[in-house]
């Protein structure tokens, strides 16, 4: 018997699977893990990656996974402030609530802000989420 492996990919992957499941605004072609698009890259996608390392307690471990939503700037270099107020609504309305998947628990960060940035050379504006994980590592076969 062996505990369960803390893998980041797994748990991006699985955080996706949450996005998707709740009816995320960004479709799921254009939610990437670990990754970002390096082609053909949508007006708007969403980032899901690791934040730091684990806190490993035996049974359980912890982490944070940062999802990075980007949305394309206005012609005029300007925000669409519009369009990501209404993905992060729509994200808040997914993960306000803490969700269980699996062995995995996902909730909004309560020690980490939300971060903006504008990056006008690559012509996107981002906001980044921090997202707290448990993940319940109890004994397999």
């Amino acid at each position: 018997m062996k505990l369960k492996e803390k893998d980041i990919s797994a748990i991006c992957d699985k955080l996706k699977d949450v996005l998707v499941e709740g009816n995320c605004v960004v479709p799921a072609e254009n939610i990437f893990t670990l990754t970002p698009p390096n082609s053909s890259i949508p007006n708007d996608y969403i980032l899901i990656s690791g934040n730091g390392g684990f806190v490993d307690k035996g049974d359980v471990a912890n982490c944070i996974v940062l999802i990075e939503v980007n949305s394309k700037l206005l012609q005029d270099k300007s925000i669409n402030k519009v369009r990501l107020r209404y993905i992060m609504n729509n994200l808040s309305d997914i993960l306000d609530k803490s969700i269980v998947e699996d062995n995995y628990y996902f909730s909004i960060s309560k020690d980490y802000n939300i971060f903006d940035d504008v990056d006008v050379s690559l012509g996107y504006a981002t906001k980044m989420l921090n997202i707290h994980c448990t993940i319940n590592r109890t004994l397999t076969n």
